[in-house]
């Protein structure tokens, strides 16, 4: 388990990444406000994930409330990194209003994702 909480503008932000240590593919299950700080931890944590699990991973979004440009860089190099060994970056559990980011940069198609939205709308 990953959790960070740094003072950053007066504004402290919370994440967690914790990997599931059973599942086949690794899942990683993303939590609170990704950005820019969150980018490293979670970069490292996909290559790890994406080389145990012979370059596929699934991630669950349920309690992940705010990505940024930089998270969404991460995805795309994950996605990337899967590509080269045919495998996939999965999600599931994606909230509407992360799903509806990933809809207005066009790369929600890039993601097979396993169920409906979290609440069943896009507004999450």
């Amino acid at each position: 388990m990953t959790s960070f909480t740094p003072a950053y503008e007066d504004e402290p932000v919370m994440f967690e990444i914790v990997r599931d240590p059973d599942a086949l593919p690794p899942l990683l299950r993303l939590s609170g406000e990704m950005d820019l700080r969150a980018a490293p931890e979670l970069r490292e944590a996909l290559l790890k994930a994406l080389a145990d699990g012979q370059g596929s991973v699934l991630l669950d979004l349920a309690e992940l409330s705010f990505i940024d440009s930089t998270i969404i860089s991460v995805l795309i190099m994950a996605r990337k990194r899967a590509d080269t060994s045919d495998g996939e970056v999965r999600l599931r559990a994606v909230p509407g209003r992360i799903q509806r980011i990933l809809a207005i940069t066009g790369i929600d198609s890039l993601f097979p994702v396993d169920d409906p939205p979290v609440n069943g709308t896009a507004d999450g």
